[in-house]
């Protein structure tokens, strides 16, 4: 059993966590959601205190992983549908409690709600608070009486992150993006603290070239005449 000497994400959320740094944390977890449902698993109770930091800032960037699979079930068709209400109430997609008015029976979901469960955890790291505080939240979310609460999420994701886990957080499954399409999300790609990196490089480079023309120039000045 490998062991966290930082122990789970949920105890660093109160610390300043970046837009990158949530970035790090999501492809790290998607990663994992990606072998898992790759394997037709569903982790049924994905939270911050489920992921485990392997590194963190500023030793390193972020680095997570996802834990506690006691609750996770491989989905074979009706032999072992998932039908359990089970999970951890503030994470759970709606369709676990029935909450949707879909054709098939609403005791039955798949992998997908482990998309909605990222989605609720992105937003907790990014403002440290809870989606939906209460299921009736949920409830009136799914039933278009409640909008999606982007205001906390905006002061620290841009545009692209903000309609990012919009497309995590739909209410029909089927509507909602795969782990692979969430893996392909241009958000995921733009990292700001590369543009410092990427950028003193050429001034450095700039930097030096006027100092070989000044150089240059000053060799081909006239030399002062003794006139003794």
């Amino acid at each position: 059993m490998e062991y966290f000497e930082l122990g789970d994400l949920e105890k660093h959320i109160t610390e300043v966590i970046t837009e990158d740094d949530v970035k790090d944390i999501t492809k790290d977890v998607l990663n994992g959601l990606r072998i898992m449902h790759g394997e037709n698993f569903a982790h049924r109770d994905l939270k911050p205190s489920n992921i485990f930091v392997v590194q963190m800032p500023p030793a390193s960037k972020w680095w997570v992983k996802i834990g506690d699979f006691g609750i996770s079930k491989r989905v074979q068709g009706d032999i072992t549908a998932l039908r359990t209400q089970i999970g951890t109430p503030a994470y759970q997609a709606p369709e676990i409690n029935g909450y949707l008015d879909m054709d098939e029976p609403t005791s039955i979901y798949d992998n997908a709600v482990d998309i909605w469960s990222l989605g609720c955890v992105i937003y907790k790291i990014a403002t440290q608070k809870l989606l939906f505080p209460q299921p009736s939240a949920v409830f009136r979310f799914c039933n278009g009486r409640l909008a999606f609460p982007e205001q906390a999420l905006s002061a620290k994701l841009n545009k692209d992150g903000v309609e990012f886990v919009k497309r995590l957080i739909v209410p029909n499954p089927r509507e909602r993006i795969s782990v692979e399409e969430a893996h392909k999300a241009s958000w995921l790609s733009q990292e700001t603290r590369d543009i410092s990196l990427k950028t003193e490089e050429p001034i450095k480079v700039a930097d030096q070239v006027l100092n070989e023309k000044e150089d240059e120039n000053t060799s081909l000045l006239p030399t002062s005449v003794d006139e003794t």
